[in-house]
């Protein structure tokens, strides 16, 4: 997700209130992202992965969805494959199959219910039946409804999000603080709180495609993710 030059900088109003998420999912363009991942250690930056992002909007059983498929595979972090499958208007859920290393997510969304099942790293296999109160969002899709809503210097917002590993519904918090340019173009610089995790997003005015994400895992450590032109296989150290 590439140096960034500072451009306008602003504070948004304490007053303003957080908004309900009013995501519009027709804003989220199909193609592939392809992203390095760097792990910043203190003052050391090193590339550990490559992250391939692939969004189509097809005709399902469901009806008409946006299906992401998240491929990741880093030196840290593991190797993964994420299929999410939300409504392509609206971004309520609709699947989850995720594999990350050692671990397997199986969740539909049906009826007012999260159900399916985890397999855990240890083995063990946890079923999944949950409550849906209401408006809630697939964590895993937490970006994708900040990219598709209406972004502008005051926004701010408040997205219940399911999140898997909890089997519970939380808050994810986000606000857009600043406007900068990156690479060239204009992006909104969003910082969200991931249940207790902070991240930053920065996302393309005109495209709404992620460019760049920093989550911050402890004061000394984080990982980067960047759009890249690199091939996968190319590893690259900053000093």
């Amino acid at each position: 997700m590439k140096s960034i030059i500072p451009a306008l900088l602003f504070v948004a109003a304490g007053s303003a209130a957080a908004q309900q998420p009013a995501p519009d999912g027709t804003l989220i363009r199909a193609g592939i992202d392809t992203m390095a991942v760097f792990v910043i250690n203190d003052t050391d930056t090193t590339r550990t992965g490559t992250v391939i992002d692939e969004i189509s909007i097809v005709n399902s059983k469901w009806g008409r969805v946006l299906r992401r498929v998240y491929r990741s595979r880093d030196r840290v972090m593991g190797v993964r494959v994420d299929t999410l499958i939300d409504n392509s208007t609206t971004l309520a859920p609709v699947s989850i199959r995720s594999r990350p290393t050692g671990s397997y997510e199986f969740i539909d969304f049906v009826a007012g219910r999260a159900t399916g099942w985890l397999l855990l790293a240890n083995g063990d296999s946890v079923a999944v039946d949950a409550p849906i109160p209401g408006t809630v969002f697939s964590a895993s899709s937490f970006d994708l409804v900040l990219r598709a809503s209406p972004l502008s210097e005051t926004w701010k917002v408040e997205v219940p999000s399911f999140l898997p590993s909890t089997r519970t519904v939380v808050m994810l918090t986000a606000r857009v603080v600043a406007a900068e340019m990156v690479d060239g173009a204009p992006a909104w610089r969003i910082q969200a709180d991931f249940a207790g995790t902070p991240v930053t997003f920065w996302v393309d005015r005109d495209s709404r495609r992620l460019v760049k994400q920093l989550m911050q895992i402890r004061p000394d450590l984080a990982i980067l993710h960047m759009r890249t032109q690199l091939p996968p296989s190319t590893p690259r150290r900053i000093t």
